[in-house]
């Protein structure tokens, strides 16, 4: 569960950068600011995202809270965008 948060921050960050035009991070280049990288970053935060549910589904999947975490988690996201 503890990776699924850490790929959802990351999504965050990655989106938020691009939308907010950030130039770093951290004091490094922000991921969209890489040459090899650009607006493609837009598509990463999107594979980081369903990242996030693949693998709650993975290995959360025959729980009983399994509809609660997706829930939570969407729920999340709806109040960070």
């Amino acid at each position: 569960l503890g990776w699924a948060i850490e790929f959802l921050q990351a999504f965050f960050l990655v989106a938020d950068d691009v939308m907010d035009e950030s130039q770093t991070r951290r004091d490094q280049p922000c991921w969209y600011k890489r040459s090899e990288v650009g607006n493609i970053a837009i598509n990463d935060s999107f594979l980081l995202e369903s990242f996030v549910y693949f693998m709650i589904d993975t290995h959360f999947g025959t729980e009983e809270y399994h509809k609660q975490l997706i829930t939570l988690f969407q729920e999340v996201v709806l109040q960070t965008e």
